[in-house]
């Protein structure tokens, strides 16, 4: 085994996609997928720090405008440096809440750059700003240090095109010409999206399931801008230039209201099915309530806790519950919710109009004179609520589950859509012997509601890492003051500066002593062949257990204990007590966070500063500089770190270990 070095980080290249005429990009850097080298991970770091520490945007262009290679293969490089692929041609890439946000589009969808940005920008505002370089979980760093999961955010945007919401101006006269009957309308959802895994905790009812776990959820703390078809209901009146009798004397046409809203998410194939929902039944209109969708998961102990007491030595067993939830608030107003499951693998959610559903419903008045002053809009607005036309943002959480051993892909969709629908009235005039009035009609011109759907799909792999239910955990040579065990993509072992952020120096310690590599968890550290990692199996060679209160690692096979030679950091296989100079049998094991990475912060000597609430905090030991400190902070102003005991929390900090994952 070789001792390597750091190699320098790959450098990006910006200057290679050409941009569409008119398109603005002074806010985007732009990577071809092309000039990207193997090194994937020193990619994505750079990426993941421009993006969410400097608000930075990246677009990625999966068609290759040279022909040299295909969408399959171009799609399949997104994969590689981001984990997830997605069914459009185009990505980019954004910061939400100090996460990864995607939109992803096809080239051919009518979104122009600048309108896509300002509308990433103004999302982004009030959210994380970029002196703030800290990942915050919802609740606090809970999520983040109890859980092994990958987070992120998922963009829906589709602006509407001008032959979306163009109509008639009359229905009684269409040669009147058309009218734009929306202002500034768009759909722009955002949809929370976690891989996870639940292990299996208890025998009775409440058992937690023993699954793999992807969760969608449109909630209160995401959503977007939501679903806008106009600011408000106006209207366009149209009058001829004549008086007949018996005959129309003026017509409306008001703006367009959601008829309907639908959401559908669908899996491609029977590896995924639904396990939860909310909301799990229908919902009747002016329905006003603030509703948690919960989850329990299996867990195999939460860090900071007393259920992590071995840390990264423990073995991959289901020791705890994990409760996950998140707020979901319904305001129906004149809408009903109907849910339907056409398969165990989609399910769809359709706010539909129940109260004032009919045009004609929503006549202010049936007759009135005929003089000017008594011929106005017939609509009675007030009977269309703001939901129906102004950044509606609906809320679900969708709840899918794989076999625990399920292999391969599944591609998940999502689609809005929204049935947008004009309001045509008219005023016909009656004249007869005695006098004469005007009649009000809505027109029936179901004809003219359009559909707008909005879609994105992206692709989860059953083999991911995340979806064992470990925590990743690093092994550290103990002669040397900063040395990990590390793989290349060929699974050849050597040791190079450790790093808590690198999927190559990250394995998974399953329930049978087994170190899977993250990067393919059919790979497994084998003591009979230390040059590389190997097939996993059942054989005992490739079964380690630590010894109990030591840093000594132990074969199963051999009872050997995992050595290094104190020079080269060659791995050999030694004896219990046949240390030397040069053989070194000192192991140590560290969480590392290769998912969701969060960022820490130095603690500082001057007292009272300030902080936000759920930061990560480290302090290095005065009388032990080989030992860091991880703590949350609690309240905003605080002191200093606990003294008569550092792994002590106090009223300003929680003491969270010593094997915290983050980014300095």
């Amino acid at each position: 085994m070789s001792h390597s070095q750091n190699s320098a980080a790959t450098e990006i290249d910006y200057g290679h996609y050409i941009v569409p005429t008119g398109q603005s990009v002074n806010v985007i850097h732009i990577v071809d997928l092309l000039n990207i080298s193997a090194d994937n991970e020193v990619v994505f770091n750079k990426l993941r720090h421009h993006v969410i520490d400097e608000g930075e945007k990246y677009l990625i262009d999966t068609e290759d405008r040279q022909s040299f290679r295909s969408i399959t293969e171009m799609r399949k490089a997104v994969q590689n440096l981001f984990g997830i692929v997605f069914d459009q041609d185009r990505l980019l890439i954004s910061r939400y809440k100090g996460q990864m946000l995607y939109t992803p589009f096809n080239s051919q969808d009518d979104i122009e750059l600048p309108e896509l940005i300002e509308n990433l920008n103004s999302m982004d505002k009030g959210t994380e700003p970029s002196l703030t370089r800290e990942y915050r979980a919802r609740n606090g760093t809970t999520e983040q240090t109890s859980l092994p999961h990958l987070a992120f955010y998922i963009n829906l945007f589709h602006p509407m095109t001008m032959e979306e919401c163009t109509f008639p101006i009359s229905h009684v006269w269409p040669e009147t010409g058309t009218v734009n009957l929306c202002e500034q309308a768009n759909i722009s959802l955002i949809y929370r999206v976690n891989w996870e895994r639940s292990l299996q905790y208890g025998t009775t009812g409440s058992a937690t399931p023993d699954a793999k776990i992807v969760r969608i959820t449109l909630d209160d703390d995401v959503s977007g801008a939501g679903i806008h078809l106009n600011n408000t209901l106006g209207y366009h009146a149209t009058k001829p230039g004549y008086t007949g009798v018996n005959s129309y004397y003026r017509d409306w046409s008001t703006n367009t209201y959601a008829q309907l809203y639908r959401f559908s998410v669908k899996a491609s194939n029977s590896k995924a099915s639904i396990l939860k929902t909310t909301p799990s039944t229908n919902i009747n209109p002016q329905y006003e309530k603030t509703e948690s969708s919960g989850f329990s998961l299996g867990v195999s102990a939460e860090i900071g806790t007393e259920n992590s007491r071995e840390g990264a030595k423990g073995l991959l067993i289901p020791s705890a519950v994990y409760e996950q939830s998140h707020s979901l608030t319904f305001n129906t107003e004149e809408y009903s919710i109907q849910k339907n499951n056409p398969s165990d693998r989609e399910v769809l959610f359709t706010w539909e109009r129940s109260e004032y559903a009919s045009r004609d419903s929503l006549l202010s008045k049936s007759t009135s004179a005929v003089f000017d002053s008594h011929v106005t809009y017939p609509v009675e607005t007030s009977r269309i609520s703001p939901i129906a036309y102004s950044n509606f943002t609906p809320r679900f959480d969708v709840i899918y589950k794989a076999n625990s051993n399920e292999t391969g892909t599944t591609t998940f969709s999502l689609d809005a859509s929204v049935l947008m629908r004009p309001l045509y009235t008219g005023g016909f005039l009656y004249f007869y012997l005695i006098g004469a009035h005007i009649a009000y009609e809505a027109f029936e011109t179901d004809n003219l509601d359009r559909l707008v759907t909005a879609h994105a799909g992206f692709t989860v792999d059953w083999n991911h890492p995340v979806f064992t239910g470990g925590y990743p955990v690093n092994l550290q040579l103990g002669s040397f003051n900063n040395l990990c065990l590390i793989y290349d993509d060929d699974f050849n072992l050597s040791a190079q500066e450790c790093s808590l952020i690198s999927k190559h120096q990250a394995f998974i310690y399953d329930s049978m002593g087994r170190y899977l590599s993250t990067i393919d968890t059919s790979m497994c550290l084998d003591g009979d062949d230390l040059s590389q990692l190997k097939p996993c199996d059942a054989r005992l060679s490739q079964r380690w257990q630590w010894l109990e209160d030591s840093d000594h690692l132990q074969n199963t096979l051999s009872c050997d204990l995992l050595s290094h030679d104190t020079n080269t950091a060659g791995l050999r296989m030694i004896p219990a007590g046949h240390e030397s100079v040069s053989i070194s049998q000192r192991v140590l094991t560290s969480f590392t966070s290769i998912y969701n990475t969060p960022y820490c912060k130095e603690w500082q000597e001057e007292p009272n500063n300030t902080g936000q609430v759920g930061d990560i905090y480290y302090f290095k030991d005065p009388l032990n500089h080989h030992e860091t400190h991880y703590f949350k902070l609690l309240t905003p102003v605080y002191g200093s770190f606990p003294s008569e005991e550092l792994v002590r929390s106090n009223h300003d900090w929680e003491y969270l270990g010593q094997a915290m994952a983050c980014q300095r």
